[in-house]
């Protein structure tokens, strides 16, 4: 999805329920390639050496290097969606929050 939403210039959402588990969701993404929490999160995964790095062999020209425009991956969001009131503090200090009441 992460590559996806690179070439195509698109939004990548993830929910997290009702839990502010970010090291958990670190976890998840380590094991598609280590460190790529971080690197969504500081949006250096917008750099072609590190989206580069996500594509498969199985991958079709879809994905090949030259099909990715700098103006779509600059246009990429990485969006979480919580329930919790109050997300943990190391969220708290690495995303815009928007509380929405309803």
């Amino acid at each position: 999805a992460i590559l996806g939403g690179l070439r195509y210039g698109r939004s990548v959402v993830v929910s997290l329920g009702d839990l502010d588990v970010l090291h958990g969701l670190g976890v998840a993404f380590d094991k598609v390639q280590k460190g790529l929490l971080d690197a969504v999160m500081d949006k250096s995964i917008r750099r072609p050496e590190k989206y580069l790095q996500l594509r498969r062999p199985e991958d079709d020209e879809e994905y090949d290097p030259s099909a990715f425009n700098p103006v779509l991956v600059s246009l990429f969001r990485f969006i979480l969606v919580t329930t919790c009131k109050r997300p943990c503090l190391a969220l708290q200090g690495q995303v815009y929050i928007i509380g929405v009441q309803g």
